[in-house]
């Protein structure tokens, strides 16, 4: 089935090297929050996961703690960067991993 094929090569690149992931804190529907979810998604990264630390997410995910204002966490395995509140600097982080 060659309709397959870029299925096996998304998880051979998964398998290879695992993929980076930016756990975002805060409400959804809060303006800084959307800020940052509109940086995490202007740099390129196809194996880039994007997730909240709420609702049904992975266990890693959820150890992660809501603080005062909303924060993005960028991670690779099950080590994180300090997190940043900033879209310039999340922006510079993924730029690093790219």
């Amino acid at each position: 089935m060659p309709q397959g094929t870029g299925y096996f090569l998304q998880a051979l690149d998964y398998w290879l090297d695992e993929p980076s992931r930016v756990v975002l804190t805060g409400e959804p529907t809060d303006e800084r929050v959307k800020a940052l979810i509109a940086a995490t998604h202007a740099v390129y990264q196809p194996a880039k996961v994007v997730l909240s630390n709420r609702g049904p997410v992975e266990e890693f995910a959820k150890t992660i703690k809501d603080q005062k204002e909303p924060e993005a966490y960028f991670c690779t395995g099950k080590t994180c960067q300090p997190p940043t509140s900033e879209v310039v600097k999340l922006k510079e982080l993924l730029r690093k991993k790219s």
